[in-house]
């Protein structure tokens, strides 16, 4: 069962997407997914990971605001455990993640 993102950003109609994963050692890391959705001529919503040069700029924002949300989210789990182990950064992140989106 695929587990849900730890978080969501947004900027208009961007969004950066930010995922728990674990290696080959069930190390945890973090990947982040970028998109930009738009509606089609029937007005169906659409994602997409292209942009356009207009994006740039706030799709370049958006990935400093996620990559300054992963940090807080390892140094959180650092704090609750100095040495944990790699199922207790996981599920720590993952409830103070929930916590947070309300």
């Amino acid at each position: 069962m695929a587990q849900p993102p730890i978080d969501k950003l947004r900027s208009g109609n961007l969004t950066a997407t930010i995922w728990l994963n674990f290696d080959a050692k069930s190390n945890p890391f973090f990947s982040c997914t970028l998109a930009r959705s738009y509606t089609d001529q029937d007005e169906n919503w659409h994602e997409t990971t292209s942009f356009g040069r207009s994006d740039l700029l706030r799709v370049a924002k958006l990935a400093d605001q996620a990559h300054s949300r992963i940090e807080e989210l390892v140094q959180q789990a650092k704090n609750a455990n100095p040495k944990p182990q790699s199922k207790t950064v996981a599920k720590h992140i993952a409830e103070n993640s929930r916590s947070r989106q309300g």
